[in-house]
């Protein structure tokens, strides 16, 4: 017999040139308001090696200085988002996923 066709349905999607900011805001945010809602959530990267799943995980290499993650913090976290297109909290451009949801589960 011949294989049955698979379909599969996503929420969201994030295509070449989306920054980290639309990515955060179509991928991560909602995830984490689930998980903050009781909810087991699970964000995960898969792909191609060099397609840039490291990148939208956690931003360019050098970017999470410790200068960097002491200033945003000072900026304040415990938001999930700042609006549309925000891209979350108030963190670097270049953040990718992950900083910015941790960012976003501190207290205000």
């Amino acid at each position: 017999p011949a294989p049955q066709p698979v379909s599969f349905a996503f929420q969201s999607q994030v295509v070449v040139g989306t920054d980290q900011g639309l990515a955060y805001d179509a991928l991560a945010a909602p995830l984490l308001q689930r998980a903050l809602d009781g909810f087991n959530c699970t964000l995960l990267a898969y792909g191609q090696t060099g397609s840039g799943k490291t990148h939208t995980m956690f931003g360019p290499s050098g970017c999470l200085t410790e200068a960097a993650v002491a200033r945003a913090g000072a900026a304040g976290g415990g938001s999930l988002s700042h609006g549309a297109g925000s891209g979350g909290p108030l963190s670097p451009p270049e953040w990718g996923l992950f900083p910015r949801a941790a960012l976003a589960l501190l207290p205000p």
